[in-house]
């Protein structure tokens, strides 16, 4: 439960951060916004992979957050692209 919680508070900060960086209408709402962020979080972890820079899992940091914004962010531009 611990976990779930934590899943879901980090991806909608990276949804809402992701969100702001990409500024337009979208057409979801806070859930929405949530999946965007819990599925860029993946999204930046499979590309930190990809480059070499493989985050930590289980922590934190900047490096982490950054890579999962960057995801959000991809996964947005996607989702305009096709609404």
């Amino acid at each position: 439960m611990k976990k779930a919680l934590y899943v879901i508070g980090i991806g909608l900060l990276v949804g809402v951060v992701a969100r702001i960086l990409l500024p337009g209408v979208d057409p979801m709402g806070w859930f929405g916004t949530l999946i965007v962020g819990v599925l860029g979080s993946l999204l930046g972890g499979w590309i930190s992979k990809k480059v070499g820079k493989p985050v930590t899992q289980g922590k934190l940091d900047w490096k982490s957050f950054g890579f999962m914004v960057l995801g959000a962010v991809i996964l947005l531009i996607v989702i305009r692209m096709l609404f």
